[in-house]
Protein backbone atom coordinates (compact mmCIF):
# COMPACT_ATOMS: atom_id res chain seq x y z
CA UNK A 1 0.00 0.00 0.00
CA UNK A 2 1.25 3.26 -0.70
CA UNK A 3 2.44 5.22 2.14
CA UNK A 4 0.42 8.26 1.44
CA UNK A 5 -1.90 7.46 4.37
CA UNK A 6 -1.80 9.08 8.10
CA UNK A 7 -3.90 7.37 11.00
CA UNK A 8 -5.31 10.09 13.57
CA UNK A 9 -6.31 8.65 16.49
CA UNK A 10 -9.02 11.12 18.74
CA UNK A 11 -10.39 11.05 21.94
CA UNK A 12 -10.05 11.00 25.58
CA UNK A 13 -7.37 8.16 27.04
CA UNK A 14 -10.13 7.25 29.43
CA UNK A 15 -13.72 7.04 27.83
CA UNK A 16 -16.48 7.19 29.96
CA UNK A 17 -19.92 6.06 28.50
CA UNK A 18 -22.28 2.49 27.02
CA UNK A 19 -20.02 -0.46 25.75
CA UNK A 20 -20.56 -1.80 22.52
CA UNK A 21 -22.33 -4.49 24.00
CA UNK A 22 -25.01 -2.38 25.25
CA UNK A 23 -25.19 0.14 22.25
CA UNK A 24 -28.48 -1.49 21.38
CA UNK A 25 -29.87 0.41 24.58
CA UNK A 26 -28.64 3.38 23.80
CA UNK A 27 -32.18 4.83 23.64
CA UNK A 28 -33.64 3.33 26.27
CA UNK A 29 -33.81 4.89 29.38
CA UNK A 30 -31.39 2.44 31.64
CA UNK A 31 -28.42 3.89 29.98
CA UNK A 32 -26.86 4.92 33.23
CA UNK A 33 -27.09 1.12 34.26
CA UNK A 34 -24.73 -0.06 31.47
CA UNK A 35 -21.91 2.96 31.81
CA UNK A 36 -18.61 1.58 31.30
CA UNK A 37 -15.17 3.35 32.34
CA UNK A 38 -12.67 2.23 29.91
CA UNK A 39 -9.19 2.71 29.66
CA UNK A 40 -7.72 3.24 26.14
CA UNK A 41 -4.29 2.77 26.50
CA UNK A 42 -3.69 -0.40 25.55
CA UNK A 43 -6.41 -0.13 22.76
CA UNK A 44 -4.31 2.54 21.37
CA UNK A 45 -1.50 0.45 21.57
CA UNK A 46 -3.33 -2.50 19.79
CA UNK A 47 -3.91 -0.26 17.05
CA UNK A 48 -0.52 1.03 16.50
CA UNK A 49 0.53 -2.14 16.84
CA UNK A 50 -1.35 -4.28 14.52
CA UNK A 51 -2.11 -1.33 11.67
CA UNK A 52 0.68 1.35 11.89
CA UNK A 53 3.16 -0.27 9.11
CA UNK A 54 0.36 0.60 7.01
CA UNK A 55 0.88 4.78 7.70
CA UNK A 56 3.06 7.12 7.38
CA UNK A 57 2.19 8.80 10.62
CA UNK A 58 0.46 7.76 13.35
CA UNK A 59 -0.96 10.81 15.81
CA UNK A 60 -3.08 10.42 19.17
CA UNK A 61 -5.22 13.55 19.61
CA UNK A 62 -6.66 14.50 23.08
CA UNK A 63 -7.10 16.36 25.61
CA UNK A 64 -4.57 17.85 28.15
CA UNK A 65 -5.96 16.75 31.43
CA UNK A 66 -6.24 13.36 30.39
CA UNK A 67 -2.11 12.66 29.65
CA UNK A 68 -0.63 11.01 32.62
CA UNK A 69 3.44 11.64 33.29
CA UNK A 70 4.32 8.24 32.13
CA UNK A 71 2.09 8.25 28.81
CA UNK A 72 3.92 6.97 25.93
CA UNK A 73 3.08 5.04 23.22
CA UNK A 74 5.32 3.60 20.67
CA UNK A 75 4.68 4.21 17.19
CA UNK A 76 3.01 7.29 16.93
CA UNK A 77 2.91 11.40 18.10
CA UNK A 78 0.83 11.90 21.14
CA UNK A 79 -0.71 16.03 20.90
CA UNK A 80 -3.12 17.74 23.26
CA UNK A 81 -4.84 20.53 23.69
CA UNK A 82 -7.30 22.19 26.86
CA UNK A 83 -10.68 20.41 26.33
CA UNK A 84 -13.53 22.26 24.81
CA UNK A 85 -16.15 20.49 27.30
CA UNK A 86 -19.25 18.65 25.79
CA UNK A 87 -22.07 19.98 24.30
CA UNK A 88 -25.88 20.75 25.58
CA UNK A 89 -28.72 21.16 23.18
CA UNK A 90 -31.64 23.15 23.60
CA UNK A 91 -33.68 20.46 23.11
CA UNK A 92 -33.30 17.92 25.58
CA UNK A 93 -30.39 19.26 27.86
CA UNK A 94 -28.17 15.84 27.25
CA UNK A 95 -24.23 16.40 26.90
CA UNK A 96 -23.08 15.39 23.48
CA UNK A 97 -19.53 15.66 21.86
CA UNK A 98 -20.24 16.49 18.61
CA UNK A 99 -17.87 19.85 18.46
CA UNK A 100 -15.54 18.43 20.84
CA UNK A 101 -14.91 15.65 18.56
CA UNK A 102 -14.24 17.81 15.68
CA UNK A 103 -12.03 20.11 17.15
CA UNK A 104 -9.70 16.89 18.27
CA UNK A 105 -9.40 16.02 14.50
CA UNK A 106 -8.73 19.64 13.37
CA UNK A 107 -5.95 19.56 16.09
CA UNK A 108 -4.63 16.10 14.32
CA UNK A 109 -4.65 17.72 10.76
CA UNK A 110 -2.83 20.82 11.82
CA UNK A 111 -0.05 18.72 13.30
CA UNK A 112 -0.12 17.05 10.33
CA UNK A 113 0.17 19.94 7.89
CA UNK A 114 2.62 20.98 9.79
CA UNK A 115 5.12 17.72 9.04
CA UNK A 116 4.10 18.68 5.40
CA UNK A 117 1.83 15.85 5.11
CA UNK A 118 -0.78 16.08 2.00
CA UNK A 119 -2.54 12.57 1.09
CA UNK A 120 -5.20 10.87 3.19
CA UNK A 121 -5.71 10.57 6.87
CA UNK A 122 -8.28 7.79 8.79
CA UNK A 123 -9.31 9.28 11.64
CA UNK A 124 -10.71 6.47 13.89
CA UNK A 125 -11.87 6.80 17.54
CA UNK A 126 -9.37 6.25 20.78
CA UNK A 127 -12.07 3.78 22.42
CA UNK A 128 -12.72 2.03 19.37
CA UNK A 129 -11.00 -1.12 17.36
CA UNK A 130 -12.51 -1.63 13.83
CA UNK A 131 -10.58 -3.55 10.58
CA UNK A 132 -8.59 -1.03 9.87
CA UNK A 133 -6.66 -3.06 7.19
CA UNK A 134 -10.05 -3.70 5.85
CA UNK A 135 -10.64 -0.07 5.69
CA UNK A 136 -7.64 0.34 4.20
CA UNK A 137 -8.25 -2.03 1.57
CA UNK A 138 -11.63 -1.10 0.35
CA UNK A 139 -10.11 2.86 -0.12
CA UNK A 140 -7.52 1.89 -2.02
CA UNK A 141 -9.06 0.15 -4.39
CA UNK A 142 -11.41 3.84 -5.24
CA UNK A 143 -11.33 5.78 -7.69
CA UNK A 144 -9.09 9.00 -7.50
CA UNK A 145 -12.25 11.22 -7.53
CA UNK A 146 -14.01 9.34 -4.40
CA UNK A 147 -10.38 9.24 -2.56
CA UNK A 148 -9.87 12.83 -3.16
CA UNK A 149 -13.02 14.66 -3.32
CA UNK A 150 -15.48 12.55 -0.97
CA UNK A 151 -15.81 11.52 2.71
CA UNK A 152 -15.56 7.84 4.01
CA UNK A 153 -18.32 7.23 6.84
CA UNK A 154 -19.21 3.57 8.52
CA UNK A 155 -22.33 3.52 7.56
CA UNK A 156 -25.39 6.02 6.28
CA UNK A 157 -29.19 6.41 5.51
CA UNK A 158 -29.53 8.59 2.74
CA UNK A 159 -33.33 8.68 2.98
CA UNK A 160 -33.24 9.76 6.80
CA UNK A 161 -30.19 12.18 6.53
CA UNK A 162 -28.15 9.71 8.41
CA UNK A 163 -24.06 9.12 8.91
CA UNK A 164 -22.70 7.15 11.48
CA UNK A 165 -19.72 9.16 12.43
CA UNK A 166 -17.03 6.33 14.29
CA UNK A 167 -14.88 6.82 11.85
CA UNK A 168 -13.89 9.08 8.66
CA UNK A 169 -11.36 8.79 6.01
CA UNK A 170 -10.87 11.27 3.00
CA UNK A 171 -8.32 13.82 1.60
CA UNK A 172 -6.54 15.78 4.36
CA UNK A 173 -7.84 19.25 2.88
CA UNK A 174 -11.48 18.15 2.38
CA UNK A 175 -11.48 16.43 6.11
CA UNK A 176 -10.03 19.86 7.37
CA UNK A 177 -12.53 21.75 5.65
CA UNK A 178 -15.41 19.48 6.93
CA UNK A 179 -14.24 20.11 10.66
CA UNK A 180 -13.76 23.64 10.50
CA UNK A 181 -17.30 23.84 8.83
CA UNK A 182 -18.72 21.88 12.09
CA UNK A 183 -16.74 23.89 14.55
CA UNK A 184 -17.72 27.33 12.74
CA UNK A 185 -21.29 27.36 12.63
CA UNK A 186 -23.84 27.28 15.50
CA UNK A 187 -26.18 24.55 16.17
CA UNK A 188 -28.35 23.14 12.90
CA UNK A 189 -30.13 19.95 14.62
CA UNK A 190 -29.13 18.14 18.00
CA UNK A 191 -28.14 14.54 16.20
CA UNK A 192 -24.19 14.15 15.19
CA UNK A 193 -25.88 11.70 12.81
CA UNK A 194 -27.60 14.40 10.89
CA UNK A 195 -26.09 17.45 11.61
CA UNK A 196 -22.61 17.05 9.82
CA UNK A 197 -24.32 16.66 6.82
CA UNK A 198 -26.61 19.80 6.94
CA UNK A 199 -23.86 22.11 7.86
CA UNK A 200 -21.18 20.95 4.86
CA UNK A 201 -24.43 21.25 2.57
CA UNK A 202 -25.07 24.95 3.95
CA UNK A 203 -21.47 25.94 4.04
CA UNK A 204 -20.11 24.56 0.84
CA UNK A 205 -23.17 23.46 -1.47
CA UNK A 206 -25.93 25.57 -0.90
CA UNK A 207 -26.02 26.85 -4.31
CA UNK A 208 -25.61 23.45 -6.33
CA UNK A 209 -28.40 21.85 -3.78
CA UNK A 210 -30.73 24.59 -4.52
CA UNK A 211 -33.15 24.59 -1.81
CA UNK A 212 -34.60 26.78 1.10
CA UNK A 213 -31.97 27.66 3.44
CA UNK A 214 -34.67 27.08 6.00
CA UNK A 215 -34.55 23.02 5.22
CA UNK A 216 -31.15 22.77 6.36
CA UNK A 217 -32.74 23.08 9.93
CA UNK A 218 -34.95 20.17 10.57
CA UNK A 219 -36.87 20.26 14.28
CA UNK A 220 -37.22 16.82 14.40
CA UNK A 221 -37.02 13.79 11.81
CA UNK A 222 -39.70 12.15 13.45
CA UNK A 223 -43.17 11.40 12.48
CA UNK A 224 -42.86 13.97 9.82
CA UNK A 225 -39.84 15.79 7.70
CA UNK A 226 -39.60 18.56 5.38
CA UNK A 227 -38.94 17.16 2.30
CA UNK A 228 -36.50 19.98 1.05
CA UNK A 229 -34.75 18.29 4.00
CA UNK A 230 -34.21 14.83 2.53
CA UNK A 231 -32.92 16.63 -1.08
CA UNK A 232 -30.30 17.94 0.58
CA UNK A 233 -29.75 14.51 2.36
CA UNK A 234 -29.83 12.51 -1.04
CA UNK A 235 -27.30 14.97 -2.87
CA UNK A 236 -25.03 14.86 0.37
CA UNK A 237 -25.15 11.09 0.60
CA UNK A 238 -24.59 10.93 -3.12
CA UNK A 239 -21.58 13.50 -4.07
CA UNK A 240 -20.26 14.38 -1.05
CA UNK A 241 -20.09 11.26 1.16
CA UNK A 242 -19.68 7.36 0.65
CA UNK A 243 -19.95 4.07 2.82
CA UNK A 244 -17.81 2.19 3.71
CA UNK A 245 -18.31 -1.53 4.36
CA UNK A 246 -20.86 -1.84 6.86
CA UNK A 247 -19.89 -5.09 7.81
CA UNK A 248 -16.62 -3.45 9.02
CA UNK A 249 -18.39 -0.99 11.39
CA UNK A 250 -20.72 -3.49 13.13
CA UNK A 251 -17.85 -6.05 13.92
CA UNK A 252 -15.94 -4.04 15.16
CA UNK A 253 -15.49 -3.45 19.24
CA UNK A 254 -15.94 -0.41 21.34
CA UNK A 255 -15.23 0.47 25.05
CA UNK A 256 -14.01 -3.01 25.25
CA UNK A 257 -16.43 -5.17 23.70
CA UNK A 258 -17.87 -6.21 20.43
CA UNK A 259 -21.14 -4.00 19.40
CA UNK A 260 -24.08 -6.17 19.95
CA UNK A 261 -26.45 -8.10 16.98
CA UNK A 262 -29.34 -5.98 17.95
CA UNK A 263 -27.42 -2.92 16.87
CA UNK A 264 -27.19 -4.29 13.34
CA UNK A 265 -30.40 -5.53 13.36
CA UNK A 266 -31.88 -2.07 14.39
CA UNK A 267 -29.97 -0.37 11.75
CA UNK A 268 -31.01 -2.61 8.88
CA UNK A 269 -34.80 -2.10 10.35
CA UNK A 270 -34.22 1.67 10.23
CA UNK A 271 -33.11 1.41 6.55
CA UNK A 272 -36.43 0.41 5.54
CA UNK A 273 -38.19 3.57 6.77
CA UNK A 274 -39.01 6.33 4.69
CA UNK A 275 -39.95 9.66 6.85
CA UNK A 276 -42.95 11.02 5.90
CA UNK A 277 -42.44 14.18 4.60
CA UNK A 278 -44.52 17.73 4.32
CA UNK A 279 -44.16 21.13 2.65
CA UNK A 280 -45.17 23.06 6.21
CA UNK A 281 -42.19 24.53 6.85
CA UNK A 282 -43.52 25.60 10.60
CA UNK A 283 -44.06 22.47 11.83
CA UNK A 284 -41.05 21.12 10.12
CA UNK A 285 -38.12 23.49 10.47
CA UNK A 286 -36.52 25.01 13.77
CA UNK A 287 -36.79 28.83 12.38
CA UNK A 288 -34.73 29.80 16.04
CA UNK A 289 -31.74 27.95 14.77
CA UNK A 290 -32.06 29.01 11.55
CA UNK A 291 -32.21 32.78 12.06
CA UNK A 292 -29.34 32.52 14.73
CA UNK A 293 -26.92 31.20 11.76
CA UNK A 294 -28.19 33.88 9.42
CA UNK A 295 -27.64 36.73 12.27
CA UNK A 296 -24.19 35.58 12.90
CA UNK A 297 -22.79 34.32 10.26
CA UNK A 298 -23.86 37.02 7.78
CA UNK A 299 -24.50 34.36 5.00
CA UNK A 300 -28.28 35.17 3.25
CA UNK A 301 -30.67 37.54 3.64
CA UNK A 302 -32.80 37.44 7.31
CA UNK A 303 -35.99 37.38 5.45
CA UNK A 304 -35.69 34.83 2.64
CA UNK A 305 -37.34 31.54 4.21
CA UNK A 306 -40.69 33.71 5.65
CA UNK A 307 -42.87 35.10 3.51
CA UNK A 308 -42.56 39.07 2.30
CA UNK A 309 -45.99 39.52 3.70
CA UNK A 310 -45.27 38.74 6.69
CA UNK A 311 -44.41 41.64 9.26
CA UNK A 312 -41.19 41.14 11.54
CA UNK A 313 -43.78 41.39 14.52
CA UNK A 314 -45.72 38.07 12.61
CA UNK A 315 -42.44 36.19 11.95
CA UNK A 316 -41.47 36.44 15.47
CA UNK A 317 -45.33 35.12 16.61
CA UNK A 318 -44.91 32.29 14.28
CA UNK A 319 -41.72 31.34 14.91
CA UNK A 320 -42.94 31.17 19.01
CA UNK A 321 -45.93 29.16 17.77
CA UNK A 322 -43.72 26.70 15.79
CA UNK A 323 -41.30 26.85 18.56
CA UNK A 324 -43.74 26.15 20.96
CA UNK A 325 -45.21 23.10 19.29
CA UNK A 326 -41.85 21.46 18.52
CA UNK A 327 -41.07 21.55 22.67
CA UNK A 328 -44.75 20.31 23.47
CA UNK A 329 -44.50 17.27 21.15
CA UNK A 330 -41.26 15.95 22.14
CA UNK A 331 -42.27 16.84 25.70
CA UNK A 332 -45.11 14.16 25.75
CA UNK A 333 -43.44 12.00 23.94
CA UNK A 334 -40.65 11.99 26.98
CA UNK A 335 -44.46 11.52 29.16
CA UNK A 336 -45.69 8.63 26.87
CA UNK A 337 -42.18 6.48 27.16
CA UNK A 338 -41.94 7.32 30.76
CA UNK A 339 -45.59 6.54 31.20
CA UNK A 340 -44.82 2.99 29.05
CA UNK A 341 -42.39 1.65 31.06
CA UNK A 342 -44.24 1.72 34.67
Amino acid sequence: MPKNYSLLIQGPLVSEGIAGSHIHKINNNNITDNHVSFNCRNNIQQIINDYGNLFTQVVISTWDDEIKADDKFTGAKLISQPDPGSHSTDWNGKQNNKNRQFIGIKKGIEYLKNQNFNGYVLKIRTDSLPDIAAIMEYFESLPASDKDFKIGVPAMIPHQCYIQDFYFIANIDVLFEFCEVQITYPEFTSSVHNEPILKYGFAKFRDEIDVEPVAYFPAYFKPVTYYETLIISEFMCEKVFFSLPEDIFFNQTWRGSKIHIDFFLKYKHAKKITFRTTNIKLISCNYAAYLEVVKTNDVISYNFSLPNTLSSTVNKYAIYCAESLHRGYRQMKRLIRKASTH
